[in-house]
């Protein structure tokens, strides 16, 4: 049976890679807060630990939020990239269906 829509396969497919690349990122940024807080906060106190404790914690705070801003966005591309496919897959079910019904 031919494959229709291909745009919309596509599209789908091209949600998925960019859900998976913006988690990629989240993660690389997320890591990169905590890191450049705990250097900034060691950098501003560098004789105190309450410096560079507060930066860990704010850097902390600021990576946790980059990671679950990242990955509701993935959650959300992902799972729009299989909605189409799951549309796409219903379509081929119903056509392969009424195939079959109208030749025997």
């Amino acid at each position: 049976m031919e494959k229709r829509f291909r745009a919309l396969r596509i599209i789908a497919t091209i949600y998925k890679i960019v859900a998976v690349l913006i988690l990629l990122l989240g993660i690389l940024f997320a890591i990169l807060s905590v890191a450049s807080a705990l250097m900034a906060g060691a950098a501003m106190n560098s004789r105190e630990f309450a410096g560079v404790m507060s930066g860990g914690i704010m850097g902390i705070f600021v990576g946790t939020a980059v990671f679950l801003y990242a990955a509701v966005i993935f959650l959300v591309l992902y799972g729009a990239g299989e909605a189409i496919y799951l549309a796409l897959a219903i379509e081929e079910n119903t056509r392969e269906s009424a195939m079959r019904a109208r030749h025997g």
